[in-house]
């Protein structure tokens, strides 16, 4: 007996999604290229590779991919599907010897609500909306995720600095006492006590640069580089990286919320769930259903039929009822929450321009606390310059910090509003809610 289905040919996009597919593959199987000899990678060379390689990238690929052979799927139901099944019989009689029949049967499966009502056409062409922008804000939050972590490993190496200067400081005014132990002024007590103060803190330096090491790695992983050796040049200005983005509207929040993708993305969910809204109640009282059996054989033909059933079936009205209210309050639920989501999107920008504005204060303070320290090294006298020479150096990293803070806050804020590459969507109806 041999049987066999046959669905037609794959579509376009199945094959489409099957070159991804095949290409995250290579990713993920590849070699990670080598680095350059004494190159340190920029947060612009980071975004770059992340943007190809990256861990969570990566993931969101797998996401997409799954979403559209889903996607694809539930297209593929409005087709038919057309099965062969021979077959050859042998029948041993004991008088007659062996005796054989052979036949053939065709049947098509085909689910006629789909593909005549088309019940389901406005949620795949809602699907087909929401898969590239679900991707791409995925794309957006592995970005976030990197410059967050690339930030932490900013604030180790200010740590370590800082850390640096504290133990210079402290060697200055090591030097300073050990001049003033030789005239009696201070105890030898004392002058032990310092030395092991700087000890400490440069032991303190060590643990340190091992966190370092231990961050420098996560965010490589993140970047797709994993253990190929590269190192990273910390505190640089993330706002180059970001130049690739669309120009935001990131002077209000508002404004902000409109372009971004977080507005499209709640527009499509809210589309969403009056599209199955929709559904419930068109299909509520409808059943379709369709069977082709075909029969062909040696001896009597072909035998031909089609059946299909048109059932309007007599339920209690409740049924019908539940599953339409089911449908409404979805719907009402998620409109209260992309009003929430909008707050504390709104929240969330708010507090992004409150921190900018503070840390441009900081910068302001630090770069006067640096004039402050060069007037005060200008006029040290001859045993105080070690120190005042090490207070200017603090002033400058305090400064560097500052505005490497700052930079990273405004860069956040850009992250946020960036509108999508390809805008798309449909303002939610909410009157729907309300019948």
């Amino acid at each position: 007996m041999f049987l066999a289905a046959l669905a037609g040919c794959a579509s376009p996009e199945l094959k489409a999604t099957r070159d991804d597919i095949d290409m995250l593959a290579k990713k993920i199987d590849g070699p990670v290229p080598a680095p350059a000899a004494g190159a340190t990678l920029s947060p612009e060379a980071l975004v770059a590779t992340a943007s190809e390689r990256g861990q969570d990238v990566m993931k969101a690929e797998i996401k997409r991919a799954e979403a559209e052979l889903a996607l694809d799927e539930t297209k593929s139901r409005r087709l038919p599907r057309i099965s062969a099944e021979a077959r050859d019989y042998v029948t041993f009689q004991r008088q007659g010897g062996v005796a054989s029949d052979a036949n053939v049967i065709l049947g098509v499966n085909w689910d006629i609500a789909y593909a005549l009502l088309g019940l389901d056409k406005h949620n795949v062409e809602i699907a087909e909306k929401l898969i590239p922008v679900q991707y791409q804000i995925a794309r957006r939050n592995a970005l976030s995720g990197l410059l967050s972590s690339y930030a932490s490993l900013s604030d180790l190496d200010f740590q370590r600095r800082r850390t640096l200067l504290e133990a210079d400081k402290l060697s200055c005014q090591q030097t300073v006492m050990r001049a003033e132990s030789q005239l009696g002024n201070v105890s030898e007590a004392e002058l032990k006590a310092l030395g092991q103060k700087i000890v400490a803190v440069r032991r303190e330096v060590g643990a340190i640069t091992a966190a370092m090491k231990a961050q420098e790695a996560k965010v490589l992983s993140l970047a797709g580089l994993g253990d190929a050796g590269y190192r990273i040049r910390p505190a640089a200005s993330v706002l180059p990286a970001l130049s690739a983005l669309p120009q935001a509207a990131d002077t209000d929040g508002d404004a902000c919320f409109e372009r971004s993708g977080n507005k499209i993305l709640e527009n499509l969910l809210v589309e969403a769930a009056g599209a199955q809204l929709d559904l419930a109640r068109k299909s509520r009282f409808t059943k379709l259903t369709a069977a082709l059996p075909t029969f062909m054989s040696q001896n009597g033909g072909l035998s031909f039929q089609f059946l299909v059933g048109y059932v309007l079936p007599l339920i209690d009205q409740g049924d019908a009822m539940r599953v339409t209210q089911r449908a409404r309050l979805n719907l009402l639920n998620t409109i209260l929450v992309a009003k929430e989501n909008r707050q504390g999107f709104l929240n969330r920008y708010n507090d992004m321009a409150l921190n900018a504005a503070g840390l441009a204060r900081e910068q302001a303070q630090a770069q006067l606390a640096v004039e402050t320290a060069r007037t005060a090294l200008a006029s040290a006298p001859e045993a105080g310059r070690c120190e005042a020479e090490v207070v200017v150096r603090q002033a400058r990293l305090a400064r560097e910090e500052a505005l490497f803070k700052l930079d990273l806050a405004r860069a956040g804020r850009r992250l946020l509003c960036a509108p999508l590459d390809d805008e798309a969507g449909a303002e939610p109806v909410l009157a729907e809610a309300e019948r």
